[in-house]
C-alpha cells in the first residue's frame, strides 16, 4: 500500500472512528460490543435461524460447524505446505473455543452469570486471546527466520497497521474523551453562558491529547518510504529519508513536549476562571519512546550509509 492511498484509508478510519465516539463515546457497554463482535451477532444470527424453520436449523448447523472449524481448515492447509510450526498447537484450541463459544452465543440462556454484555466480551476476549497470540509467535518466529526482503514486507506492515491505531486513537480516542467531559461540565453546571474558558480548556485539550498521534503517523510516513527505499536497495534515496525520518523526529518530540508543557502552564494560569480543570501531567511517554527509537534508527542508517560510501571511495 502506497502512501496516497494509506491517507484515504486513513481518513476513512478517523470520520468512522469519529462516528462511533460520537453515537457511544466511553460507554462501557460499547467496548463490550466491540469485544464480542463479531461472536455476539454470529451467535444470534444462528439462533435466529434455527429458530426459523426447519431448513433454517439445518443451514445454522452447518455454519456453526464451517466456522469452527475454520481454525482447523487454516491448520491442514499449513500442514499440506509444510509450514505447520509449535505455535499452530493454538488453532485447535481456538477451534474448540469457537464450537464452545458460539454454542453458548446461540443458546444464551447457558451462560448463566455470563448473560450480560461484560460476560459475553470475556467470551469474545478469551477468543481474541488465543487468536492474536498465535498471530504475534507466527510474526515472531518469521522475524528470526525471514529473510531480509520477508522482514521489509512484516515491517510495511506494522507500520501501516500502527498508522491506522493512531488514526483511531487521535480521531475517535480524543473525540469521545472530549465529549465525556463535555458531558460532565453540563451536568456540574447550570449556567452554560459562563463555561466558555472551560469550553477552550476542554478544546485545547482535546488537540493536545490528539496532537501525538497525529505527528507520531507523519514521522512514520517518512519510515515508510525509508523502509521502501531499504527494500528497493536504493542507497542514496535511504539516505536522504533516514534525513528525512531525523528531521521529523526532531521536529515532533519538540512540538509534543512543548505543546504538553504550554498547555500545563495555560491550564493553571486559568484555573480561577475555568469550571473544569484535569490536574494531571500530561507526558506521552510512548509516543516520545517511538519517535526517540525512529530518531535513533534513522541515524544509524545514516551513519551505516555513510560509512559504506567512505569504505568504498578509499577501495
Amino acid at each position: 500500500m502506497n502512501n496516497k492511498t494509506l491517507r484515504y484509508v486513513l481518513i476513512a478510519v478517523g470520520i468512522l472512528s469519529m462516528l462511533f465516539a460520537a453515537l457511544y463515546g466511553e460507554s462501557t457497554g460499547a467496548l463490550a460490543g466491540a469485544a464480542a463482535f463479531p461472536f455476539a451477532q454470529l451467535g444470534a444470527l444462528l439462533r435466529f435461524l434455527s429458530l426459523h424453520s426447519t431448513g433454517g436449523n439445518i443451514l445454522a448447523i452447518a455454519l456453526y460447524v464451517v466456522v469452527s472449524l475454520l481454525p482447523l481448515l487454516l491448520l491442514l492447509i499449513r500442514f499440506l505446505r509444510g509450514r505447520c510450526k509449535g505455535e499452530d498447537v493454538l488453532l485447535p484450541l481456538l477451534s474448540a473455543g469457537l464450537f464452545a463459544s458460539l454454542y453458548l452465543f446461540v443458546n444464551p440462556g447457558l451462560l448463566g452469570t455470563l448473560n450480560h454484555p461484560a460476560g459475553k466480551a470475556v467470551l469474545g476476549g478469551a477468543l481474541y486471546s488465543i487468536l492474536i497470540a498465535w498471530a504475534v509467535l507466527t510474526l515472531v518466529r518469521k522475524v528470526q527466520s525471514g529473510k531480509t526482503d520477508t522482514l521489509y514486507r512484516l515491517l510495511q506492515m506494522l507500520l501501516t497497521c500502527l498508522c491506522i491505531v493512531l488514526t483511531a486513537a487521535a480521531a475517535g480516542g480524543a473525540l469521545a474523551s472530549a465529549l465525556s467531559e463535555l458531558q460532565a461540565l453540563h451536568s456540574g453546571n447550570t449556567d452554560h453562558s459562563a463555561l466558555f474558558v472551560s469550553y477552550l480548556v476542554l478544546a485545547l485539550r482535546a488537540l493536545v491529547n490528539a496532537l501525538p498521534c497525529l505527528l507520531d503517523i507523519y514521522v512514520l510516513f517518512a519510515l515508510r518510504q525509508l523502509v521502501n527505499a531499504l527494500m528497493e536497495k536504493d542507497d542514496a534515496q535511504a539516505l536522504l529519508h533516514a534525513r528525512s525520518v531525523s528531521r521529523r523526529c526532531a521536529f515532533t518530540l519538540t512540538a509534543v513536549v512543548l505543546s504538553c508543557a504550554l498547555f500545563n502552564v495555560l491550564q493553571v494560569l486559568l484555573s480561577a476562571a475555568a469550571r473544569q480543570i484535569h490536574v494531571s501531567l500530561m507526558l506521552p511517554l510512548s509516543s516520545m519512546a517511538l519517535l526517540l527509537g525512529a530518531l535513533l534508527l534513522s541515524r544509524l542508517i545514516g551513519d551505516m550509509k555513510r560509512i559504506r560510501e567512505e569504505n568504498e571511495s578509499f577501495i
